[in-house]
């Protein structure tokens, strides 16, 4: 026997010298594993890549790398061998969308950082990112093997790290850093506080401004370095630098969104950037589906289906609306209608209540017509063509790294499993194997290069526990150790009888045949296979034989020797699925909210065609699947029309439009061929009514009320084509109106000039080159007389100081303009590049007459102030809002040239209102003041 074990000694020695030194960086502990973890998973289907299967395949796996795949693979001699036969095995799934919380201690320096607290692109992901292992585990249970993890605070957030899912604290998560750049509309509190933006069309003005700062950070630093004796250095922000790969298009942005409008919002947007992006998805794509296919961007798209909801309860089918059953009913269908629109995505557990929900969301997604090998893609060989790691991973291929998920049937079959993964060649069993009775006599057979030798093991006891005597020469060996969880086997005895040093060590599985198969290793010498075949039942008078040694180890630890489980061979590390260290499991695991456990628990039977119906826009009420009806020629008669001109009143009168436009008004008009009639006998025609001051259909606050001044804000960003005010408001008359930013600040934001398109997009419903124009403030709410010191101090709280931050900004802008005038004529060598400023570009377009101001006022003294501030900076104030007190200070308006919209029967709702009277519009109309009526209220429009 001595014989033997030396001959095999002699072949390791052989083999030791082709062997690479580890591809590492941490140095050595103890002695060095001189042998490759070799792995053969035979019998299984093997998806190779979504429509491409291998029947009872095997794949060969070598330090965990797929070394061979396919029906004839030649299996190495110490290679450990699992037998998969009735499994399917695929690429491992890639979830791109999972968050992380950044924590940020308020000692943190801020040197070098963005002055907003929301702008941290510099932010490091994977400095102490870490997935806790029972997190990890529950993504391994659903097939996973590898997540993309970005911060989830921020409008920039940071950076975006492509992980494995080892769970714990293991340096080796890390695969890819810096792989983009996360990003959203985060408005209200930000992980310093509260602060601006605070709603989110502020959130957008932040973002286009950082993008702009990072432009023109850059330009000023290389202006500086090409002139550092007579220039001034800029100031150093890491913030602005992480945006480079941004702006170079070297990394994309990946940008979250919470519904379909915000996704079109952002990338309106971002037009004028050449920039690449992801969009995290909403689940509400197929709401606006050609305008999200017109993006172009990948998605990340969620499976958080809504449930079925509940109509039989105690409170019948209260609060169940329309819209509740569209989405419903068509939210299964997104991922369909996005594939067929040729919109690239990936699917992702977020938003679900556990990664376990995933298969059967994506199952329900397929019974409503994805193809099942597009679901596949969109977790193994889509995420990673989007990550540019297609090389390595999405495919069970030669070359690529063995991640791997091994399930008890199809993938995304109902009743079916991942039973186990393989991360880096190394396995994570996800649920145990049922534990079978292996009390018996057993031939161990050690194949060797030279000529086998056999070991006769007997395991008696109990069934849970039994006890392990080995006889090797027709002698027992003493202080032998047994240790079983599930089907891996560990045996570990002293290495004297086989004339070796040390301790030999068997790590092996029970397969599906019964037999145990696995390596035998010692210290110095290379793993061998073995086999273990299972000869009869225990001799009556070895029933309790036990040695003390077992008896000691059996009360010391319920663990496998460590060898067990990487090969048999004695390489220190931990085993599959066991914690990799201590993780905060709700930091981890926190903003997975929401449901999409049960889905759609309706057979998908009921819902057969729904694929190819058209969808309501917007859903809910009201809604329609096609566009109003629009002849080319309309023609009404006999009607009262109200010209609004010279013409009056016309009574009996016929009105012809064509193409949308009013060519003829007279008696007695005659109509085309195909023109649409309409008998307007007893009927009025008036034109659209017009709101000039709206708050409708505004997504995500109407003021930034932040800052004293943010004109930079844009209303036409947070447009809300899906609020039922725009169809209320066309039943009564309403055609067109003004979108302002509230009264928060005495410089607010930029209006929104629409048409109530009802069912257009919130692009569509926008005039074309209306007017620009803006909302300022005056009176009680903008110096926030009814707010309490607690709730925030902002400057200005007093009337004063409201005139004189007005004053300041105009100051300011003059400033700005006079520095781009003079950059326009400089030698470039004399100055930095200006930094174009949102808000001081929208104060110069005043100044130059270009966007027309349009003021919240009340009391006659800051009416009068703001004309002279007008005067004082050489612009005309296009429209006093509500100006109650207009009646006292009209021949002043009119020589300012202001109009004035009122209200009509609006008053004594505050103190500095109480001065409004009834005939407000007649006595200014007949100062020679033009003269308008407004809603400023949804429900009064």
């Amino acid at each position: 026997m001595t014989r033997g074990i030396h001959l095999f000694a002699l072949f390791v020695a052989t083999c030791w010298t082709v062997q690479d030194l580890p591809a590492q960086t941490e140095p050595r502990k103890g002695i060095e594993r001189r042998v490759p973890e070799v792995h053969a998973i035979i019998g299984a289907a093997v998806i190779t890549e979504p429509g491409e299967i291998i029947q009872s395949a095997t794949i060969l796996i070598e330090d965990g790398i797929i070394t061979d795949v396919g029906t004839d693979v030649q299996i190495p001699a110490h290679a450990r061998v699992w037998d998969r036969s009735d499994h399917v095995i695929t690429a491992g799934f890639i979830d791109m969308d999972y968050r992380v919380e950044i924590k940020t201690p308020e000692e943190n320096s801020q040197a070098g950082r963005n002055w907003n607290s929301k702008v941290h692109p510099e932010h490091d992901t994977a400095e102490g990112f870490v997935i806790d292992s029972d997190t990890a585990s529950r993504f391994r249970k659903a097939g996973f093997t590898n997540v993309l993890a970005s911060p989830e605070q921020g409008i920039f957030s940071g950076s975006v790290i492509f992980t494995r899912l080892i769970g714990g604290s293991d340096r080796r998560a890390l695969i890819e850093d810096d792989v983009a750049i996360s990003g959203g509309l985060q408005a209200g509190r930000g992980w310093g506080g509260g602060g601006y933006p605070s709603s989110r069309m502020g959130a957008i003005a932040l973002f286009r401004q950082t993008l702009i700062d990072a432009n023109w950070y850059r330009e000023a630093w290389n202006s500086y370095r090409a002139h550092p004796d007579h220039l001034q250095r800029p100031e150093s922000n890491i913030s602005l630098e992480a945006l480079f790969p941004v702006i170079d298009r070297k990394v994309p942005l990946a940008l979250r969104t919470r519904d379909v409008l915000e996704m079109l919002a952002i990338d309106k947007a971002l037009e004028e950037f050449q920039v690449d992006t992801w969009y995290y998805g909403n689940g509400q794509e197929y709401m606006w589906l050609d305008e999200v296919a017109s993006i172009g961007s990948p998605i990340i798209l969620p499976v958080n289906f809504p449930e079925t909801p509940t109509v039989d309860g105690a409170s019948g089918d209260a609060g169940v609306t329309l819209g509740t059953l569209e989405k419903w009913a068509h939210a299964p269908e997104n991922p369909e209608r996005l594939r067929r629109a040729g919109v690239p995505f990936t699917l992702t557990t977020r938003g679900l209540d556990s990664p376990s929900s995933f298969a059967g969301n994506v199952r329900n997604a397929i019974e409503r017509g994805l193809p099942s090998d597009f679901a596949l893609a969109a977790v193994t060989t889509e995420p990673a063509r989007l990550l540019g790691v297609e090389d390595r991973f999405g495919r069970v291929a030669v070359g690529k790294t063995a991640m791997l998920a091994v399930f008890d049937g199809s993938p995304f079959e109902k009743g079916k499993n991942c039973v186990e993964v393989w991360i880096d060649g190394i396995r994570h069993q996800n649920r145990p194997d049922p534990d079978s009775d292996i009390r018996g006599t057993w031939q161990l057979t050690v194949n060797q290069p030279d000529k086998p030798f056999e070991i006769n093991v007997v395991l008696s006891g109990s069934e849970k526990s039994p006890r392990l005597t080995v006889n090797f020469n027709d002698e027992t060996i003493q202080r032998s150790r047994f240790n079983r969880q599930g089907n891996e086997i560990g045996i570990t005895l002293p290495g004297e009888p086989f004339g070796d040093d040390g301790f030999v060590r068997f790590g092996g599985t029970i397969g599906s045949d019964g037999q145990i198969r696995g390596t035998v290793t010692s210290p110095s010498l290379i793993a061998a296979p073995f086999v273990a075949i299972r000869t009869g039942d225990v001799p009556e008078n070895q029933q309790e034989a036990a040695t003390d040694e077992q008896d000691d180890d059996a009360e010391a630890s319920d663990e496998p020797p460590r060898a067990a489980w990487r090969g048999g061979g004695g390489r220190r590390g931990v085993r599959p699925g066991a914690p990799g260290g201590r993780g905060n499991r709700a930091a981890a695991f926190s903003g997975r909210r929401g449901g999409g456990g049960k889905g759609n628990s309706i057979s998908a039977d009921k819902f057969e065609g729904f694929i190819d119906r058209e969808i309501a826009r917007p859903m809910g009420a009201f809604g329609s699947v096609s566009q109003p009806f629009s002849p080319p020629s309309v023609l009404i008669t006999d009607a009262t029309i109200w010209t609004c001109g010279p013409g009056g009143i016309l009574e009996q009168a016929d009105l012809l439009v064509m193409a949308g436009k009013v060519v003829e008004v007279g008696k007695n008009l005659t109509a085309t061929k195909g023109t649409h009639v309409i008998d307007g006998s007893g009927l009025h025609v008036t034109p659209g009514l017009i709101d000039p001051h709206s708050h409708t259909a505004i997504r995500g606050g109407v003021n930034e009320g932040t800052q004293s001044v943010t004109a930079e804000v844009r209303i036409g960003d947070s447009v809300d084509s899906e609020d039922i005010n725009i169809y209320r408001q066309l039943a009564g008359g309403v055609t067109a109106a003004q979108l302002l930013h509230g009264s928060a600040n005495p410089i607010g934001g930029q209006s929104a000039i629409v048409k109530w398109r009802w069912g257009f997009t919130p692009e569509q419903m926008k005039i074309k080159n209306a007017p620009p124009m803006i909302k300022f403030a005056l009176g009680e709410n903008v110096k926030r007389s009814s707010r309490s010191s607690s709730s925030g101090a902002r400057y200005p709280q007093s009337r004063m100081g409201v005139e004189q931050i007005i004053r300041d900004a105009f100051h300011a802008a003059n400033q700005y303009r006079e520095m781009w005038n003079r950059w326009d004529s400089a030698d470039r060598s004399t100055m930095l590049p200006p930094r174009r400023d949102l808000e001081l570009d929208t104060l110069v377009e005043i100044l130059d007459g270009t966007r027309l101001v349009h003021c919240h006022s009340y009391r006659q003294d800051e009416i009068l102030m703001l004309i002279r501030v007008a005067e004082d900076f050489d612009f005309t104030i296009g429209t006093f809002q509500h100006i109650l007190e207009g009646y006292k200070v009209a021949p002043e308006m009119a020589r300012h040239g202001v109009s004035g919209s009122t209200f009509s029967d609006w008053w004594a709702y505050k103190f500095e209102v109480y001065d409004a009277i009834p005939y407000n519009g007649a006595l200014m109309r007949k100062a020679g003041v033009n003269v308008s009526f407004n809603s400023d209220s949804s429900e009064l429009a």
